[in-house]
């Protein structure tokens, strides 16, 4: 399957187990009002116009392949967490200002900053 232009706006969008193995340049002129799902597809590597996507929810990128993140991922805007458990990400997550928080599955010790700002966010919420 494959995904062709995308509108500016849209509400939530479960694009969750559809095979997908790319995603199109205009993913990054998407403004979601709401979760995007695209977990459980085939997706390794991801375009670089992902750094200018606006998700007003949660962002799933989980059981997908991928091995990097292009180098504009660290503008994307997240409102809510960014999961990126179950990939094969071998290099550390950029530091990412726009997100709210992480869900991933540490592989490595390169992961190993980015398990301690997940973890400062934890305390935090189990707060009084």
């Amino acid at each position: 399957g494959s995904i062709g232009n995308l509108p500016e706006m849209i509400g939530p969008l479960n694009l969750s187990n559809n095979n997908l193995p790319t995603l199109p340049e205009s993913i990054g002129s998407l403004t979601v009002h709401g979760d995007l799902d695209l977990s459980n597809n085939r997706l390794t590597t991801l375009p670089e116009s992902i750094g200018s996507l606006t998700v007003h929810g949660e962002l799933d990128l989980s059981y997908n392949g991928l091995t990097t993140l292009p180098a504009s991922f660290d503008q994307l805007a997240v409102g809510g967490n960014l999961h990126l458990n179950n990939n094969n990400l071998t290099h550390p997550l950029p530091h990412m200002e726009n997100v709210e928080g992480y869900e991933f599955v540490a592989r490595a010790a390169t992961w190993a900053e980015l398990t301690e700002l997940h973890e400062s966010d934890s305390d935090e919420e189990d707060g009084p």
